[in-house]
């Protein structure tokens, strides 16, 4: 790793917030909250009691705070950034949370998780052995029944271009096609988009809007095939088959 994106990673917190909208790491508006209740709600309500959640890239662990204060589930963040962790370890002290590699944790945990998120994060992934071999190493680590979330940003989308170069840690873009085929790679047999599921009529009718302009806009460019628009994809991946989609 060259001496810049180790800098990155270590201070990412730091570097990051200049190009974020909130105000702070847990700044998270009653709008956003809701959004994520709609759209993940199903998947993290049939985790069982006492669960085991993991949280990949956690970052400053805003998302695996909500789910604790929502859901009865033990959780388990890892992230690279000193910076990222030394946040989440002051605002939510009763999340466990590791610095290091998030490969390296996988393979030597002994625990077999009920859900592994892995949010925004493998889009910094350079390697493509490395990122199969990530794909694999969660496969592995789920209970039968399992679920892996995956959320990434969408390259199809017009703004895809800016994310892609808006970070420089960022390597890879994706598409729901390219993120799909990734994880067929990566042996998940069953995998199911997650819709967007917006709190406010507003959010709606923008998301209706655009899905509407960007399906025309790929027909007019031949490219009629693509099905997911809004500026991150997410999917949810099951570590067994003849899961119904969601």
């Amino acid at each position: 790793m060259s001496e810049l994106r180790k800098l990155l990673f270590r201070n990412y917190y730091k570097h990051i917030r200049y190009t974020s909208e909130r105000s702070g790491p847990y700044s998270i508006s009653n709008i956003t909250k809701s959004s994520w209740k709609r759209t993940f709600h199903s998947i993290l309500s049939s985790i069982s009691e006492g669960g085991q959640v993991l949280d990949i890239g956690c970052g400053v662990g805003d998302f695996l705070a909500w789910i604790v204060d929502n859901y009865p589930i033990n959780a388990i963040g890892i992230d690279e950034s000193e910076d990222n962790i030394a946040v989440l370890n002051k605002e939510a002290p009763n999340i466990s949370a590791y610095i290091g590699d998030c490969l390296a944790y996988l393979k030597h945990s002994n625990t077999l998780f009920d859900c592994i998120i892995c949010r925004n994060v493998l889009e910094h992934i350079a390697n493509d052995d490395i990122l199969l071999e990530l794909i694999r190493t969660i496969k592995m680590k789920l209970i039968s029944g399992g679920v892996f979330i995956c959320e990434v940003p969408n390259a199809a989308n017009l703004a895809g271009n800016y994310i892609r170069y808006a970070d420089l840690t960022h390597c890879r873009s994706f598409t729901y096609s390219s993120l799909y085929q990734l994880l067929l790679a990566g042996e998940f047999d069953n995998i199911a988009m997650i819709q967007y599921r917006p709190s406010s009529l507003f959010g709606y009718l923008r998301v209706a809007m655009e899905y509407f302009l960007h399906s025309i806009l790929w027909k007019l460019v031949g490219l009629s095939k693509e099905i997911a628009f809004t500026n991150t994809i997410r999917i949810a991946a099951y570590n067994y088959q003849n899961k119904k989609d969601l």
